[in-house]
């Protein structure tokens, strides 16, 4: 017997000692608790919540009390308590998940721990006070046990915003749902909040005002930023289609897409601001520069003016107060090819904003 002793004890303690552990000890991941996203006023736009997942562990039923369990499972859950009786009748001995995402409040959460068969585990969930209003741009997370999907800037700003998570390990007894208490091995780091340069009136207004505008004109979608003009920060940035609510599912994803940052459009005649800069950068013409703004083949060229003006001779402030095609087309001659593009890439042209919003096109 003494032999025996040593062998199990000291000859074999490394091997009974990592099966005992396996059998005893199960580790986990604390989650971190995901940072807030404000507008500019301090005003929540995205928040963290704690919601619960409700089920049985029909190991742990107390027949003498399962109908007053299933009373207030209903009560609390919103379902006939027969349905969810049925639901751990047919679950056999194992754990049954009746209800994922439920808000309770601490009433409800002391009622519930007084049953020895209900388990409760903590979620994390994410809400959206603003509902619909800057969906496009803020995105949405969400996490289905272990895969977690999210857009926008709840996607961009991950790094920021999720934080790390920490671990446990948790000691198990030979009850099913039952433990002897968690042991944090590291501590989760919680996510930091973020404040935009968002304006929430200003982002309201300009997504209704969309809306109508976009309605009333038959248009497929549109767009509108606004920004400050001394700083270039972001006040608003709507985009067309726009998220009603966000209690609907989705169904065309394309809401998901802000276009002001996912979509390259032509300058159109606003590119005259820059293209004239560039001139004047580059001293190929001045002020008193005159060009022929009625004749519109040049060059190998044919250029209108919009709706076919005839100006005639027009200086350059004429010209651009005018909007002349054919006269910033002839000016642009007198640049060489190489500085113009330089200058275009200086500006910003062809390249995407330093902005943390994904999918951006060049």
């Amino acid at each position: 017997l003494s032999l025996r002793v040593v062998w199990l004890q000291v000859v074999r303690h490394d091997e009974f000692r990592a099966r005992a552990d396996a059998q005893w000890w199960s580790a986990g991941r604390l989650p971190a608790e995901r940072g807030d996203v404000l507008d500019r006023n301090g005003r929540p736009l995205a928040l963290s919540v704690l919601k619960w997942s409700v089920g049985v562990a029909p190991q742990l039923l107390e027949p003498a009390r399962s109908e007053a369990m299933y009373r207030e499972l209903g009560a609390i859950l919103d379902r006939e308590p027969r349905d969810i009786a049925r639901a751990v009748a047919a679950a056999g001995r194992r754990h049954v998940v009746l209800e994922r995402g439920v808000v309770l409040n601490r009433r409800q959460k002391a009622v519930l721990r007084g049953f020895a068969a209900v388990t409760m585990d903590t979620m994390q969930a994410r809400v959206y006070p603003t509902d619909g209003v800057g969906a496009a741009l803020l995105g949405f997370w969400r996490k289905d046990r272990d895969t977690t999907h999210a857009t926008g800037l709840e996607h961009s700003l991950e790094r920021i915003l999720g934080g790390r998570s920490g671990r446990f390990r948790s000691v198990e007894t030979g009850h099913g749902g039952r433990d002897l208490g968690r042991i944090a091995i590291e501590e989760p780091v919680h996510g930091r909040s973020v404040q935009l340069t968002l304006d929430l009136d200003l982002q309201a207004i300009a997504e209704l005002r969309l809306a109508e505008t976009v309605a009333a004109t038959g248009a497929d979608g549109g767009s509108v930023l606004i920004l400050q003009p001394d700083t270039g920060d972001i006040l608003a940035a709507a985009s067309s289609p726009l998220v009603a609510t966000r209690a609907q599912p989705q169904r065309d994803t394309a809401v998901w897409n802000n276009r002001n940052f996912t979509w390259v459009y032509e300058p159109g005649s606003v590119f005259k601001i820059f293209s004239m800069a560039s001139l004047l950068r580059h001293a190929a013409i001045d002020t008193a520069s005159v060009f022929d703004c009625s004749n519109p083949q040049f060059e190998g060229y044919r250029i209108h003016n919009d709706n076919d003006h005839q100006y005639g001779p027009l200086p350059l402030m004429r010209a651009f107060t005018k909007s002349s095609n054919i006269y910033f087309a002839r000016a642009i001659l007198n640049l060489a090819p190489r500085e113009f593009y330089r200058d275009i890439l200086d500006y910003g042209f062809g390249q995407i904003t330093t902005l943390p919003y994904g999918g951006q096109s060049e």
